[in-house]
C-alpha cells in the first residue's frame, strides 16, 4: 500500500474540504495549514477552491469547522461558525442556506447537505471543547456529560 500522504494528495481530488478532514492526522502539518489558508479566509468564510472565493458553500463551512476542531485550532473553528451564523443562517427559521454566490444567495435548505452537516460540525466543536480533546464523532463520555451539565447550570 502506498504512503497515505501520496494516496490522498488534495491536488488530485475535487472535494478538498473533505480531504483536509481525511488527512489532517497524516498530512505534514505545514502542508495542510497551507491548504486550509487557501480554502478559508481569515474571517472563516470558505473559498470554493484555491483561486475562487465563490460560491461559498455551507457544507464546506461544516468541513472547515471539523478540520479546525480536530486540529485543535479552535479560534479558526469559531471564526467559521461565526461566519456561517452571520452569512448563511436564518435565526427566525432555524436553518442554514445552501450556497452564497457573489451577487446572490441560494436560500434553499437541504436537510442532509446543509442542516445535518452543520449540526454535526457544531456538535463536534462543542463536544471537543467539553472533552478537551477531539471526539472524532464518538461523542463525549460520562465525565464530559457531567461537565456539560455543570456548565449549563453555571450562570
Amino acid at each position: 500500500m502506498s504512503d497515505t500522504r501520496e494516496q490522498f494528495r488534495p491536488d488530485d481530488h475535487d472535494n478538498e474540504h473533505f480531504l483536509l478532514t481525511t488527512v489532517v492526522g497524516s498530512y505534514p502539518k505545514p502542508k495542510w495549514h497551507d491548504r486550509a489558508r487557501e480554502l478559508f479566509d481569515e474571517d472563516g468564510a470558505p473559498n470554493f477552491d484555491e483561486e475562487h472565493p465563490y460560491p461559498r458553500d455551507i457544507h464546506a463551512t461544516a468541513q472547515g469547522i471539523l478540520v479546525f476542531t480536530y486540529a485543535g485550532q479552535y479560534d479558526r473553528a469559531e471564526r467559521a461558525i461565526d461566519w456561517a451564523l452571520a452569512n448563511m443562517y436564518v435565526p427566525s427559521e432555524g436553518r442554514f442556506y445552501f450556497r452564497k454566490h457573489r451577487l446572490y444567495t441560494k436560500r434553499m435548505t437541504l436537510m442532509r447537505w446543509c442542516q445535518a452537516w452543520m449540526a454535526y460540525a457544531i456538535a463536534e466543536y462543542v463536544a471537543t471543547r467539553i472533552a478537551d480533546e477531539p471526539t472524532h464523532g464518538y461523542g463525549i463520555d460520562a465525565d464530559g456529560i457531567e461537565r456539560l451539565r455543570a456548565a449549563a447550570e453555571t450562570p
